[in-house]
């Protein structure tokens, strides 16, 4: 059975709500993205729309809908959730179930309804039950051929789901995908924090995936070369410039990199930059010209690779200047300073090299002074430190040698005393 829908009167707002609007650290892509949302809800109330929200971050999920719908409510709307049943997953019939149960469609108050559950449902088939589709399958089975029915709902639906389940919504249910009439992508880039089952409630399910809250690469990589390949064709067809084909194109290349067919990777690159730029995500390019810049330096085109790490560089500086305290883009600053600085010191070009070294400490400083126990920033600098120590050491430059080792040791055993999970 499905579980019965929530919801809140116009004007009322709960003290989790209250709690979870807190949004302070909200990034400008994600404020941009909530902003967008809460528009086009607001746009159409009183008929059938399509709305898909996809986040891997549980706990972020829920404060984001707490955020909107507060929005809503305070506007004089209805908000309304409803889980999907798990064993027998329908769009139709959850929403069948929740007009008979609630009688906002008599009384003709604008009304959106918030669809959960989606990325919870079972991906593999019960080895006890030999040939019954996974929940997914039944979902996207279901969404590709009742959809049709859906037109009888008077109001808008967010659908929820993680980046995984929505590359598979747009293989699996084509027809389905193409009725959408907007996606709304959010990223949670905080460095995760270690919390208590009761502390994090939404996230005890038994999907180990969604437990851990992976990012949008790690459950793209889920996905073999041919299934990703098959994901990009389904999507450059629904939805040509859909900022998920920035994730498979990267994750494609990575694949490639892998199996040493540079070739392919640095294709893969190519077009997850075109579709980076089209959408103006300098985040999204700074990682992928981060990747090319490896490539390139192991085919030992340097000069190539230079010119990548240097844009990236770049990339990153311009979305600092948008998002001073986001330690994942100052980490990756610092990442692509240290590669620059590791291709500088492969051509003896010492003085260059010490700088960047140098430039790329500092950005990890940055990062540790927002986020003190960041285990990979800690990891990184003590790898910067370390290969600066050796280029000093090179140069006979002994007591500066000496000192950054001692440092580069320092912030190693630091990353070694955190907790692995961080």
């Amino acid at each position: 059975m499905s579980s019965p829908p929530s919801g809140h009167s116009p004007g009322q707002e709960s003290s989790h709500s209250r709690s979870a609007l807190d949004l302070s650290n909200l990034d400008v892509s994600n404020q941009r993205e909530l902003h967008k949302l809460i528009i086009s809800i607001r746009a159409t109330t009183r008929r059938f729309r399509l709305l898909l929200a996809v986040c891997d971050n549980q706990f972020f999920q829920d404060r984001l809908i707490s955020a909107y719908e507060a929005q809503l409510r305070a506007d004089g709307m209805t908000t309304l959730q409803v889980e999907l049943d798990t064993e027998r997953p329908s769009l139709r019939a959850t929403l069948e179930n929740l007009v008979t149960q609630t009688p906002f469609p008599q009384t003709n108050e604008p009304t959106v309804v918030t669809v959960l559950n989606a990325s919870r449902l079972t991906s593999v088939q019960r080895t006890d039950q030999k040939g019954e589709k996974s929940g997914r399958e039944q979902l996207f089975f279901s969404l590709q051929w009742t959809r049709e029915a859906l037109r009888q709902f008077d109001f808008p639906i967010v659908l929820w789901l993680s980046d995984h389940m929505a590359t598979q919504l747009a293989q699996r249910a084509p027809d389905f995908w193409s009725w959408r009439d907007s996606v709304f992508e959010f990223e949670d880039h905080t460095k995760p924090s270690i919390m208590t089952a009761e502390q994090h409630p939404s996230q005890q399910v038994d999907n180990a995936v969604t437990n851990r809250a992976v990012s949008k690469q790690e459950n793209a990589s889920l996905l073999s070369t041919e299934e990703l390949q098959q994901q990009i064709s389904a999507i450059k067809v629904s939805s040509p410039g859909s900022p998920l084909l920035v994730t498979l194109y990267n994750t494609l290349g990575n694949y490639y990199e892998q199996e040493a067919n540079y070739s392919s990777a640095l294709s893969a690159f190519e077009q997850a930059l075109i579709v980076a730029e089209e959408n103006h995500d300098n985040f999204a390019q700074a990682r992928i010209l981060h990747n090319k810049g490896k490539v390139l330096t192991t085919l030992s085109q340097y000069t190539g690779a230079r010119s990548a790490y240097d844009t990236a560089i770049e990339n990153w500086e311009i979305v600092i200047e948008k998002e001073p305290n986001n330690v994942k883009i100052l980490s990756g600053k610092g990442t692509s300073l240290q590669r620059l600085a590791d291709l500088q010191a492969a051509l003896s070009q010492h003085q260059q090299a010490q700088q960047t070294y140098e430039a790329s400490i500092t950005a990890f400083d940055a990062t540790l002074k927002r986020s003190p126990d960041y285990v990979q920033a800690l990891n990184n600098k003590g790898l910067s430190l370390q290969r600066l120590a050796d280029l000093q050491a090179a140069l006979s430059q002994h007591q500066q040698a000496q000192q950054t080792y001692e440092a580069s040791i320092t912030a190693i055993d630091a990353a070694l005393n955190q907790n692995p999970k961080e």
